[in-house]
């Protein structure tokens, strides 16, 4: 894939940060590319696109996959670490969401159970695709053996979620996100290859793919 001119300032990470009612923290990132006139990405690029009419569709989709005594804490915005310099100070924001869940899910399953959304780009290689371990409902109806129901929850919610990161595609045409959103692309940044001198350190995803096998992440358990 042929990358346009870039460099390491117009990446930055997004993050939600959500918590579940026992108190676990959840975090997911995305990365984003940045390609408005004025880059780097800004303050006041942050500042629009996390009020963005494309965030807020964002926030109601993300919120669905959280039960309703579960919390969307907010959204975090920041430059991504460069490894090549460590110590220059990241442009960010935050925005406060501290609204609970929309799922009516019973809650009767671990934490530690997710299901994944991996992530595609128009290149070959580990660095060039990624993966998120989503939230869930907790609900034990909502798989059968190894897999998460192909109906349903958290189906459901799974693809609304996709419907709204797609806007973000730089293959969106007609269909990318607009006003804040329109100069920003869902992509994947490598800080690996970032620090080994790669001319290539990030490639603009393509595709999302939900895995519907059941996967147990222990750093969502209990501890203590």
């Amino acid at each position: 894939m042929a990358w346009p001119d870039t460099t390491v300032g117009q990446f930055v990470q997004l993050q939600f940060q959500s918590t579940y009612l026992s108190g676990q923290k959840i975090r997911n990132s995305f990365h984003l590319w940045g390609h408005d006139s004025a880059s780097p990405v800004g303050t006041d690029d942050i500042t629009a696109f996390l009020s963005s009419t494309w965030m807020d569709g964002a926030i109601t989709a993300y919120r669905a996959l959280l039960a309703t005594t579960d919390t969307l804490d907010g959204v975090l915005m920041r430059q991504v670490f460069d490894p090549l310099a460590p110590d220059d100070v990241k442009n960010e924001g935050f925005r406060s969401v501290a609204l609970a869940g929309t799922g009516a899910f019973s809650q009767d399953s671990p934490d530690e159970m997710t299901h994944i959304l991996k992530i595609g780009s128009d290149a070959a290689g580990r660095s060039a695709h990624g993966r998120v371990f989503l939230p869930w409902g907790r609900t034990h109806g909502s798989f059968s053996g190894d897999f998460f129901l192909n109906t349903g929850h958290p189906k459901v919610q799974v693809d609304a979620l996709i419907v709204e990161l797609a806007k973000l595609f730089y293959t969106a045409g007609a269909g990318h996100a607009a006003g804040a959103a329109a100069d920003f692309d869902l992509a994947l940044y490598s800080p690996t290859r970032r620090k080994a001198g790669e001319d290539q350190y990030g490639y603009r995803v393509t595709s999302l793919l939900w895995d519907r096998r059941v996967h147990w992440l222990r750093s969502r358990g209990v501890r203590g």
